[in-house]
């Protein structure tokens, strides 16, 4: 849960942590953010009026918008899981990869890192199908969202819209 990440990490250096994130979102989500001291802000909606609303705050408040997103080095910092995954495979993708995320960043990176191995040659075969399961607090399964990136016939990745994350401020 990156809110109660960056709730923990505000705490510990004194700053003040504004999370939004969707009232749907699970009980132990939003509870590790106020454990840690976080403002919580609970939107209506999805994810993504979550990310808008978060946005506004932080135009309006002069805050710093820290969302999977916006970050551009979280994203790098997850293509390592696509290169472990390579790596494990002997180079040679599996047919699927099931990634369990709720914003997409995790998913996202280990695209980008098959992606560029592909074009640097080191893959032996064709790129994976990628699936990001959800799971929806109360939803026995029946309304877990999922997200997928499927390769082409010709190997190349063709990409899927994917939600933002939700969205996390804190003041500096």
């Amino acid at each position: 849960n990156s809110g109660g990440c960056a709730a923990a990490y505000a705490a510990v250096h004194h700053m003040q942590a504004h999370v939004y994130m969707p009232k749907e979102s699970l009980q132990a989500n939003r509870s590790e953010v106020v454990e840690f001291g976080g403002h919580l802000h609970l939107v209506d909606g999805s994810i993504e009026n979550a990310c808008t609303q978060a946005a506004a705050d932080c135009r309006q408040n002069g805050w710093y918008l820290c969302s999977s997103f916006h970050e551009p080095y979280r994203l790098e910092g997850m293509k390592t899981a696509g290169y472990e995954l390579a790596r494990s495979f002997n180079w040679t993708p599996p047919d699927w990869i099931i990634f369990p995320s709720q914003t997409g960043l995790g998913l996202t990176g280990i695209w980008k890192a098959f992606e560029e191995m592909n074009e640097l040659g080191w893959l032996r075969g064709p790129l994976p199908h990628l699936a990001s399961v959800r799971y929806m607090e109360g939803s026995h399964n029946q309304d877990t969202d999922i997200y997928s990136f499927e390769r082409n016939a010709n190997g190349s990745g063709q990409k899927y819209s994917m939600p933002v994350g939700f969205a996390v401020e804190h003041n500096l």
